[in-house]
């Protein structure tokens, strides 16, 4: 049964690669986890090797597309959290 959902998860990563190509911050997402569901497939039929590869690639995707979206956000984004100290006269800069 492993095998059969992995050919699944297979042919819905090629449907997001392509679409990736047409629209990069939609569908990168998706396309890692697909990878991350289609590396626990590959675990659980123990075919540890090609769980390896796609493990590695979904995080090496998925980390480049958190550094791409933080350098994008970089002085425009403020955490609510930040806001909610700021808001209690508290210093936003403390971490202790």
């Amino acid at each position: 049964m492993f095998k059969e959902a992995s050919r699944i998860c297979s042919w819905v990563i090629r449907i997001y690669r392509t679409l990736v190509e047409i629209d990069k911050e939609v569908y990168t997402p998706h396309l890692v986890l697909s990878l991350f569901n289609l590396s626990w497939l590959y675990h659980d039929d123990h075919n540890l090797e090609a769980a390896h590869e796609a493990i590695t690639e979904s995080v090496g995707i998925g980390w480049s597309l958190h550094m791409s979206t933080s350098r994008a956000r970089q002085g425009t984004f403020q955490s609510p959290t930040f806001k909610i100290i700021e808001g209690f006269g508290g210093n936003p800069g403390w971490h202790g």
